[in-house]
């Protein structure tokens, strides 16, 4: 028997958001299906939904005060505009331009549009905002979404999506005068010190639906065939990151509680398991850490049918096996060119951003060398204080730099002083860099951005030297990458500090100095403040004396477990950190003190460009459904036929539907056509070898055309590709291609070398 579900816009946006089967069935079941089971559920109210909720309010009264009379909205006390006003205002019996909360109902064409079976149903929905204009003498309306964040995303566009196409049926349904806008709206919040209410970012909402459409008539038909009942549950879930402010947390969390023995856990305790991966090991029969540790050649399995698997599976077995001994374990054969094998002088970062204002909320650095630790932190309680705090804790860490620079100017290099910097998460080093861009207006951050390009090596330096190839290398370490290189360690879901080091304090030799979070800072698959503790500050609930406490342990941890891992490569027979860094020094491309605008504008463009590099890694690093998911990829291409053409072979793919969406066309610069190698995709240096143009957009919606140089083709390295790929399995992305940064440092090098 089928499945009821009811889906909500919520639903739809929460399925691109998560991707979680699981969570779409249970917010869509009937209560009291739900109540019979039971399904645990956190109902507690988050203090960023409350936040939201205030975003919109003040979003609405400022709407009203620049359109008196304007704005149609609901009657006190009702959560929304009724089906009468509803209808009046979209008939034009009333005047209003907006209608705030309005009642969309499913309709037969909605039913017919999405293919919906009987036991599915569309709930009432209420968009933020419903515009009316008719500037060219044609009736329109076009949704806005208000949302409390700093961008807009993928999942928002989705909901947005689906606004319009069940009020477009409306309107049919109706026979109503009026057509929806080919855009769709998002009203997000502005920067730190704009003082417009909103950001408005508009997007063309046609190819969202037919996202939309797509999900109701491939996706939903198989969630009602799922059995929720009290002894069964199929539907499929995958625990990760992003579980993390779910209310069935709890519940999913019982398939891995330490309650259970470990090698009964479900395999989403294994870090870095995808949901793609998941599924590949579920269809191999592996459901739990068990069965996975117990896997033999896991890359070989014909059925493991995902890169990830194909290239980390001997990498998911270790860690499957970490978890089930409650061991800790090297995995054998591996290096890393993340970190130096000495560290004189060590600086260890932490950086807290508010994900709801866009911000930096905690900043601190702690420098340890000759045994002496002296910690700075700066809490951040508004937004106007984060510029004091920059200025503080990172003048406190270019202040150390020069130190050590000056000692090496004056003793020789076996006398030299090796400095590095830490962090623990990558993303703490793309939180400052952004929050460096937001005051580059101030004089002290200025020269603290020259000090910052002054620690990438030169360019000739990265040429040569083995230490610095790969032209995305930052001076800096993210202690967790390196962990996840070199370590299985037995911790769940994700490797976050706390977890991290409380299995190495039981590891031999044993780490001095665990990061044990205290009551209320406690939080799942992340080493950073969460979001709850993070508004609390915010709102002068939360003391920060307690938030830099909090700070301060995790930097004595990360010291601790920098020489930890140092520690472990001197004894190791053959040793493993291959970063062998000269003693620190300024690079003297630029000079801080005597800078000018040019030199700052340089610098500017260096830094753009590298962290648009790192960015787009970010991009391509994610798995193949992700990137076309996010309209960035052309996904399981099938190879029809190569066609020469002069100096070029065209080479002609059929796409898939599901990739149809993507936003790339043969106007789009730099792609890289692959067989989703991550080799290949995440390595700049490669992407010339499979580097392509479109020259043929979709024909009919189903087929397109990519050229490549004749020699290119034949190159060794795209003959291997072609080998590899053969007709099925080719993925079409973007990359990071910049034309003008080098043109750009050019001419401002000889502008500044021309100045009297």
């Amino acid at each position: 028997m089928a499945m009821k579900l009811e889906i909500r816009a919520s639903g739809v946006k929460s399925w691109f958001q998560y991707r979680c089967e699981r969570k779409l069935v249970y917010d869509s079941m009937p209560t009291d299906s739900k109540q019979g089971i039971p399904i645990e559920r956190n109902l507690t109210a988050a203090s960023w939904s409350d936040f939201g909720n205030e975003f919109e309010n003040r979003v609405i009264e400022s709407l009203k005060r620049r359109h008196p009379g304007q704005i149609l909205g609901p009657a006190g006390g009702e959560d929304g505009v009724s089906d009468q006003l509803t209808l009046a205002f979209l008939g034009r019996t009333r005047t209003e331009g907006f209608i705030h909360q309005a009642s969309l109902k499913e309709t037969p064409r909605l039913r017919a549009l999405l293919n919906l079976p009987p036991e599915v149903a569309i709930r009432p929905a209420r968009p933020d905002l419903v515009e009316f204009s008719a500037s060219d003498g044609r009736p329109t309306f076009s949704i806005i979404d208000v949302k409390a964040t700093q961008v807009s995303t993928v999942f928002h566009k989705a909901q947005v999506a689906f606004y319009s196409l069940m009020l477009r049926c409306m309107l049919q349904e109706r026979g109503l005068a009026g057509e929806m806008s080919l855009e769709g709206r998002i009203w997000h919040m502005p920067p730190a010190g704009q003082e417009e209410p909103w950001v408005e970012k508009p997007f063309p909402a046609r190819g969202y639906e037919a996202f939309v459409i797509d999900f109701f008539r491939r996706t939903v038909p198989r969630l009602r065939e799922r059995h929720v009942e009290r002894e069964r549950d199929d539907t499929f879930f995958h625990i990760y990151f992003k579980c993390e402010q779910c209310e069935y947390l709890p519940h999913c969390e019982r398939s891995i509680s330490d309650a259970r023995p470990s090698e009964q856990w479900d395999t989403s305790a294994v870090p870095g398991l995808s949901h793609e991966s998941k599924r590949a090991i579920l269809n191999l029969g592996v459901r739990t850490v068990g069965q996975l540790a117990s896997v033999r050649n896991l890359a070989a399995n014909p059925g493991a049918s995902t890169w990830a698997l194909k290239a980390r599976g001997q990498m998911l077995v270790a860690r499957a096996q970490a978890l089930r001994e409650r061991a800790v374990y090297r995995l054998p054969d591996r290096h890393s060119w993340l970190m130096p094998p000495r560290v004189d002088v060590a600086i260890h970062l932490v950086a807290d951003r508010d994900p709801v204002e866009g911000n930096l909320v905690a900043l601190g650095c702690l420098i340890v060398r000759d045994g002496r630790t002296e910690p700075t932190v700066a809490i951040i309680r508004r937004g106007e204080d984060e510029l004091p705090a920059l200025r503080e804790v990172l003048g406190r860490v270019i202040q150390v730099l020069t130190e050590v620079d000056d000692w090496n100017a004056r003793h020789a290099e076996a006398q030299g002083l090796h400095s590095h910097l830490f962090l623990y998460e990558p993303s703490e080093g793309s939180d400052l860099q952004d929050a460096l861009g937001r005051h580059l207006s101030d004089p002290a951050i200025r020269t603290g951005l020259l000090h910052l390009i002054r620690m990438f090596p030169p360019d000739e330096v990265r040429a040569v030297e083995p230490e610095y190839r790969g032209i995305h290398h930052l001076p800096a370490t993210a202690l967790r990458s390196v962990l996840e290189q070199l370590y299985a360690l037995p911790v769940k879901v994700a490797y976050e500090l706390a977890g991290v080091t409380s299995a190495l304090e039981e590891a031999t030799p044993p780490l001095a100095t665990p990061y044990r979070p205290a009551p209320g800072f406690q939080r799942r698959f992340s080493s950073r403040l969460s979001v709850d503790v993070v508004r609390a500050l915010r709102q002068g609930e939360r003391d920060a004396r307690d938030v830099r406490k909090d700070v301060e342990a995790r930097l004595a941890a990360m010291d601790s477990l920098m020489r930890w891992i140092l520690r472990e490569n001197e004894a190791a027979g053959e040793p493993f950190l291959r970063l062998r860094k000269k003693p620190f020094r300024f690079q003297a491309q630029f000079d801080p003190l005597a800078a000018t605008d040019l030199e700052v504008l340089m610098a500017h463009e260096m830094l753009e460009n590298r962290a648009a590099l790192l960015g787009t890694l970010t991009e391509l690093a994610r798995p193949a459904d992700e990137r076309r998911d996010r309209f960035r990829c052309l996904a399981n291409l099938q190879l029809l036929g190569t066609y020469p053409d002069g100096g070029f072979y065209r080479m002609r793919f059929f796409v898939p539907p599901e990739s149809r969406q993507a936003e790339l066309s043969s106007s789009s610069m730099g792609l890289i056509l692959t067989d989703d190698d991550p080799d290949l995709r995440l390595d700049p240096q490669r992407w010339r070898e499979v580097s392509v143009r479109i020259s043929s957009d979709l024909e009919s919606g189903q087929h397109m055309e990519v050229r490549i140089g004749r020699k290119q083709h034949d190159a060794p390295g795209f003959e291997a590709l072609r080998r590899r790929a053969s007709t099925d399995g080719w993925f079409l992305d973007a990359i990071h291609v910049d034309y003008n940064t080098e043109r750009a440092v050019r001419f401002l090098r000889s502008l500044a070398d021309a100045r009297p």
